[in-house]
Formats: structure tokens, C-alpha cells, sequence
């Protein structure tokens, strides 16, 4: 997946991008993503998943309209 995104992306700025996610994706942490739509939120995110030591469960989508949750989800004992 890195080697996937750092062809198609080659810049320092996506490098940077690139050293943050795996910093994250190392870390037991929950993430926020925000930004315009159609700026690849979703394919950090499933990057990051993709990188973590979650990667074998499900990964939680919650989309935001306007400033509400229009998605629930339930949460699943570990």
C-alpha cells in the first residue's frame, strides 16, 4: 500500500503525509479526518487502517453532513 500511494504521489509533501499516517497507524488512537469533499479522506483512512494493528477488524466509517452524524454504529467489546 505505501509503495502504491508514494508512486502515484511523489512529492515531499505526500513523503510528510506518508511518515504521519504510518506515526499514526502505530498508535492504538482513534482518528478524525476532515476536509473538502473529494480530497481522499477515505483513502487515508483505509491507508492508515491498512497499517495498523486493527487491520484484521472492521473499520468504523462515519460520515458528516453539514455537522451531523448521519451514520450510527454500535460499539463491539474487544
Amino acid at each position: 500500500s505505501e509503495m502504491c500511494i508514494r508512486d502515484r504521489y511523489n512529492s515531499p509533501q505526500m513523503s510528510d503525509l506518508i511518515r504521519v499516517m504510518n506515526n499514526v497507524a502505530s498508535t492504538d488512537a482513534n482518528i478524525l479526518i476532515q476536509g473538502e469533499s473529494g480530497t481522499g479522506k477515505e483513502v487515508l483512512a483505509e491507508y492508515i487502517h491498512e497499517m495498523s494493528e486493527r487491520r484484521d477488524k472492521e473499520m468504523v466509517r462515519v460520515q458528516k453532513q453539514c455537522g451531523v452524524v448521519t451514520h450510527t454504529f454500535g460499539l463491539h467489546a474487544a
